[in-house]
């Protein structure tokens, strides 16, 4: 059982201790309990993805149309939403919501709340909240309970 625990949730440490380690943060940089205290770098305003994009930032959210991809490994203090043939992947944390309309959305970090409206939403490892037309996958945490 434990060897499994630790299989499952191995991404999600490898992003803790490398939001601990990451040169992109200040020093004085804290985040706990979905707080960011500290000499913290300013947040983007809210991207608007119409291509491909890998953020390892801060980001006050996103806005994914059509043939965007946006590789979410950082954190998002917005809402995100994800319209038909746009694609998100979040490897990080979103203190907000994500919105799927259309899209494809692959939540392997956590999120606090996935709408999944319509496309194709999969977690695999955590949401606090959830609801609509969503994958679980083995191992993920979805309104408190692991699937």
């Amino acid at each position: 059982m434990i060897i499994n625990l630790t299989r499952k949730y191995l991404h999600f440490f490898n992003f803790l201790l490398w939001l601990n380690m990451s040169n992109s943060f200040a020093s004085n940089c804290t985040i706990e309990n979905d707080v960011i205290q500290g000499d913290c770098p300013k947040s983007k305003s809210t991207l608007i993805v119409k291509s491909s994009i890998t953020e390892v930032g801060v980001i006050g959210g996103a806005i994914i149309y059509n043939a965007g991809n946006l590789d979410l490994r950082g954190i998002s203090n917005g809402d995100i939403t994800v319209y038909e043939g746009g694609n998100l992947s979040v490897s990080g944390h979103v203190n907000a919501t994500v919105i799927n309309d259309g899209g494809t959305v692959d939540i392997k970090g956590h999120v606090k709340f996935l709408q999944g409206n319509s496309g194709n939403s999969s977690v695999e490892g955590f949401a606090d909240h959830a609801t609509g037309r969503i994958n679980l996958k083995k191992g993920s945490i979805v309104n408190g309970i692991m699937n």
